[in-house]
């Protein structure tokens, strides 16, 4: 699961985090993470190289700022289409669009307030029902510092960050729509789903 932050070192942190998944839905496990800041297009052939490192794990992209991040010729917009044609192990996501029965699809998972608020709640019942293995404190310490903001969304307290609770929380928001895993060949995975 990739959180995309910003590049400079007073920006949002990018989270790279993987998880094993064999024991969902029992509980998912956080077994490795990086966290820092680059350039986008590092990040995803960074992200990409540990999924390969993980048995070609299945790779999720939070997509809101390569979508959005697209000025003064900042090539983000397609970051992802590069990767998927050299990693073929990314999440894609359907995209419906009025009259067109066969819906679109597009790398990356697109976080809204439709799709954050089921990611958080099913995060806050994983964490409530012991279900998250989580090591690192950090991750702690921001899910202690998330709130309902008063014009109803919901991020971090002023001068803190969410940027590694929203990949467990966009992980847990997407396992119930991936295959089980064959635990001979796949058990630590970065999250994702298939094609």
């Amino acid at each position: 699961m990739v959180d995309v932050g910003g590049r400079s070192f007073k920006s949002d942190y990018s989270v790279i985090a993987v998880f094993d998944r064999v024991s969902y839905p029992g509980s998912l496990e956080v077994v490795a993470q990086w966290r820092g800041h680059c350039d986008h297009d590092v990040l995803a052939w960074k992200a990409a190289a540990i999924a390969r490192w993980y048995g070609n794990a299945h790779l999720v992209y939070e997509s809101n700022t390569l979508e959005t991040d697209n000025t003064e010729g900042d090539p983000s917009l397609f970051i992802l289409n590069d990767i998927a044609m050299y990693y073929g192990n990314l999440y894609y996501r359907s995209l419906t669009e009025p009259g067109n029965l066969s819906p679109a699809r597009r790398p990356g998972f697109h976080t809204n307030r439709a799709t954050k608020s089921v990611a958080v709640t099913r995060l806050n019942a994983a964490v409530r029902d012991g279900l998250l293995e989580e090591r690192d404190m950090e991750a702690c310490n921001e899910m202690n510092t998330y709130e309902n903001m008063p014009n109803g969304s919901q991020g971090a307290r002023q001068g803190h960050h969410d940027d590694i609770l929203i990949t467990r929380a966009i992980a847990l928001a997407v396992l119930p729509s991936m295959y089980s895993p064959d635990i001979f060949n796949d058990t630590v995975t970065l999250l994702g789903g298939g094609r």
